[in-house]
């Protein structure tokens, strides 16, 4: 599947292991497991496919964040995303928009 990173963060995240903004900085243990999702993610021909790895953990968030999902990073993180459908010669393309990475038990 298509991957696009809504912050430019995250990017740097996945093709750097870090980031130059200090607000942004997570364990190595974290990163290594972010890249390891995305890398799940690019691999995978559809979002079904991803639904059926229960180890992933993959949640619909509620509230104001209803088109919103979640795959657990680890008991403390999660990746946030949402889906984006495409049509394309007749093709209907499932592109995945990562949002954020966040702390699952911190306040915003």
């Amino acid at each position: 599947m298509k991957i696009i990173f809504e912050k430019e963060y995250l990017e740097e995240l996945y093709f750097y292991g870090y980031t130059r903004k200090k607000k942004y900085r997570y364990p190595s243990g974290i990163v290594r497991k972010y890249v390891f999702v995305i890398e799940l993610i690019k691999r995978s021909d559809s979002i079904a496919q991803l639904y059926q790895n229960h180890s992933l953990q993959i949640k619909k968030l509620k509230g104001n964040k209803k088109n919103v999902e979640s795959i657990r990073i680890s008991l403390k993180y999660r990746l946030e995303y949402k889906i984006i459908y495409e049509i394309r010669s007749d093709k209907e393309e499932e592109i995945v928009s990562i949002i954020e990475l966040s702390n699952h038990y911190e306040p915003k």
